[in-house]
């Protein structure tokens, strides 16, 4: 069965079941979901191929933009929580610079980001990303 069905089928289960994905052994068990979706997407052969899920029905490639997004902000979110360097790696700005800017006002309609911060232009390229998902550079 390939990976990508198993992590599918054992999130569907514990959804119905209410359980802990990760169970007793997290460490472990968050490597082993971590190296399967990792090959899931390495094995990905088509990008354009529908995936479920939680909010739908939508393009592979979509939902690994997401993702991509998502734990790229939330690296500097985490890193600013705990009092850490902030700065995060220019091909990584620059990747979600290049995902975010043409969706950016949707996922604000959506509510995924704040109201724009206003951003002088010749900022770094980081702080112009922060300000257009609406975090405080």
């Amino acid at each position: 069965m390939p990976a990508c069905r198993r992590i599918e089928r054992r999130c569907q289960a514990a959804d119905e079941a209410r359980v802990d994905l990760l169970g007793e052994h997290r460490q472990d068990d968050y490597s082993r979901y971590s190296d399967a979706a990792d090959a899931a997407v390495r094995a990905l052969a088509d990008p354009s191929r529908i995936v479920h899920i939680s909010y739908g029905d939508f393009p592979a490639s979509d939902y690994l933009r997401d993702v991509t997004i998502q734990r790229g902000l939330s690296a500097y979110d985490s890193a600013k929580f705990i009092g850490a360097d902030t700065t995060l790696p220019a091909n990584l700005v620059l990747g979600l610079w290049s995902m975010i800017v043409p969706i950016a006002e949707q996922l604000r309609e959506f509510g995924v980001f704040g109201p724009r911060v206003e951003v002088p232009e010749d900022a770094p390229l980081q702080d112009r990303l922060l300000g257009l998902t609406g975090r405080q550079p």
